[in-house]
């Protein structure tokens, strides 16, 4: 059987990557970066307030909590349930203890359901930032573009009207994007999103109308991920996450100020067996030093610095 030279022909086989979002940029090649208060890391702190309808759908990407189980699922919706209803203000209480911001990852549906979260968000001085509706509805490549330019605008109009703010910050659920994501997002007024993996700090990205910033939030020592998914002991949220600081600070004070991205959600790090681990990590931080900052702060301060680069 002959191979057809078409077999061996892919268009966007060159040097880097194979998209033309962004450019391959090595972090160690780059200017370095000062944080305000000469602080070496800046503190990311992202809590996911999500929700899973009793009644939805088995969703095509799983998040790192879900459960592929049919409707009604009653266990899935109440353990996210719990997170919001107790957890949550177990992690308020742990970030207040510290004068901690946080940026606060909304699906629309737990702002329309229970505005009082948002209220006590935007009372903390924290950002509301958009993911998605709910968590059976992830985005996917197989999404009809209408479809999917109707979820980020549903998203973003609900957390907008409800909490009053601009909301320029998104985060699919489960990290979950398409090819026509980057653009939708960049013609809704999204300045930045979290969706990508690949970086400790900031970076452009192109779409067809303007540019956007991917911020990094880090899925390996996110809490969700290890105990869900890695099925590791609660211990590894406090050991990964002072690891990551501590190795961020000797690096930023070589080569310029470190974001420390801490995703955490209040259905795994806000129960009572685990908070702990929450409560000790931050206070490690705190007693190190950082610069606590919402997304927005952020990606300011960075492009304070770098713009026109």
């Amino acid at each position: 059987m002959t191979i057809p030279d078409s077999y061996l022909e892919y268009p966007l086989r060159r040097p880097g990557n194979d998209h033309g979002w962004f450019a391959f940029d090595p972090l160690p090649r780059r200017a370095p970066v000062h944080w305000p208060g000469d602080e070496k890391i800046a503190l990311f702190v992202t809590v996911n307030f999500e929700h899973y309808p009793v009644h939805g759908p088995v969703p095509p990407v799983v998040a790192p909590l879900g459960l592929p189980m049919g409707a009604p699922n009653y266990i899935q919706h109440t353990t996210i349930d719990y997170g919001n209803r107790i957890g949550a203000y177990r992690l308020f209480r742990a970030l207040d203890a510290h004068g901690f911001k946080a940026t606060a990852l909304f699906n629309s549906e737990v702002a329309r359901l229970y505005p009082r979260l948002v209220e006590e968000v935007l009372s903390r001085g924290w950002e509301v930032a958009a993911s998605g509706t709910d968590m059976s509805r992830p985005i996917t490549g197989k999404m009809p573009l209408d479809e999917e330019r109707a979820l980020v605008r549903q998203s973003l109009s609900t957390l907008r009207s409800i909490s009053g703010r601009p909301v320029t910050g998104w985060h699919s659920p489960a990290y979950s994007q398409s090819m026509h994501t980057l653009d939708l997002l960049a013609e809704e007024g999204v300045d930045y999103v979290m969706d990508w993996i690949n970086d400790d700090m900031p970076y452009a990205i192109t779409t067809a109308s303007r540019a956007l910033h991917a911020m990094p939030i880090n899925d390996q020592w996110q809490d969700a991920n290890i105990v869900g998914a890695q099925r590791q002991p609660t211990e590894e949220i406090y050991r990964q996450g002072i690891a990551a600081y501590n190795a961020l600070r000797a690096e930023a004070e070589r080569a310029g100020g470190r974001i420390l991205s801490l995703p955490l959600h209040p259905a795994v790090s806000g129960q009572p067996f685990r908070i702990w681990a929450a409560e000790k990590l931050l206070g490690e931080i705190a007693a190190g030093g950082c610069w606590s900052a919402t997304g927005s702060e952020i990606l300011a301060a960075f492009l304070g610095q770098t713009a026109g680069e």
